[in-house]
């Protein structure tokens, strides 16, 4: 098992992050590889129960974001990045748990009430009632 990088310390936003990788594994389990990913980039990680199985890479200073691409796509997993957290689950789960969220937000407007109000302006200036209205007033 081996791992290395070109540049040892961590750059202050991962998530713009370019940095080579160089990873050497054979028969690795997929979770031990992505908290290679994790150590190298700084990133908090979470993974589904669903991320298993063994992986062999073999990637010379490769940039760790393309790197980690096509560790995930050789197990038909995918990520998603929140701030400086990185979730990983199968491709199939990410598209069931958006489904489901479009559901519960369109469940929700059809049943939440339309609000109005109804104000009448006399004396005010359209830029004025414009900056009141987006809150800059």
């Amino acid at each position: 098992m081996e791992v290395s990088a070109l540049k040892s310390d961590p750059a202050p936003n991962p998530l713009d992050d370019q940095r080579p990788i160089s990873l050497n594994f054979q028969n690795v389990e997929i979770s031990t590889l992505l908290q290679v990913f994790a150590e190298f980039t700084g990133l908090n990680l979470v993974a589904t129960d669903s991320v298993k199985g063994q992986v062999t890479v073999r990637l010379t200073d490769v940039p760790w974001p393309q790197a980690l691409q096509i560790v995930l796509q050789s197990k038909g997993l995918a990520s998603r990045q929140d701030g400086r957290v990185l979730w990983v689950a199968p491709q199939g789960e990410w598209a069931q748990r958006e489904k489901m969220r479009l559901d519960a937000q369109a469940a929700l407007e059809a049943v939440s009430p339309v609000q109005m109000l109804s104000v009448r302006l006399q004396y005010a200036r359209a830029t004025d009632v414009a900056q009141r209205l987006q809150g800059a007033g």
